[in-house]
């Protein structure tokens, strides 16, 4: 019988740790949607497969939208590789139309409220993963 409390009692453990584990493994972003800086903004749990927070910010002329939500990495930095134009690039500022997409890969980390300057506000604010699609 006291082979059978051990045993127990290691499942147990064992059972613990998986969910200590789970638990630190879990992402979270900042999720919603502003016009302006109207709208609502929470936190959430992401998927097992949304491994980055998502940051999109698109400025027409006077209209400022922010999108945020959990991504999947590869997904986000392949939305981000088209900072350099749509973002950053010459027409978008001829036109005053900017859509930028911004990834970070550490809990509640997608804080971004406008398009950060390329040079230097990018890189103190966003970390290097936002930075990596944009460069």
């Amino acid at each position: 019988m006291n082979s059978l409390c051990v045993l127990g009692l290691l499942m147990l453990v064992s059972v613990a740790r998986s969910q200590d584990a789970a638990a630190a493994e879990e992402m979270s972003c900042i999720t919603g949607i502003s016009v302006n800086g109207r709208g609502n903004f929470s936190t959430e749990v992401c998927t097992m497969m949304e491994k980055s927070c998502q940051t999109k910010i698109v400025r027409n002329g006077p209209v400022l939208v922010l999108v945020k939500r959990c991504k999947e990495m590869e997904v986000c930095k392949n939305n981000a590789k088209n900072n350099d134009q749509i973002c950053y690039g010459s027409t978008a500022y001829a036109n005053d139309v900017h859509i930028c997409h911004f990834c970070c890969d550490s809990p509640n980390c997608n804080t971004l409220d406008d398009i950060p300057n390329l040079e230097t506000e990018a890189v103190a604010e966003a970390g290097p993963t936002e930075i990596e699609g944009s460069a």
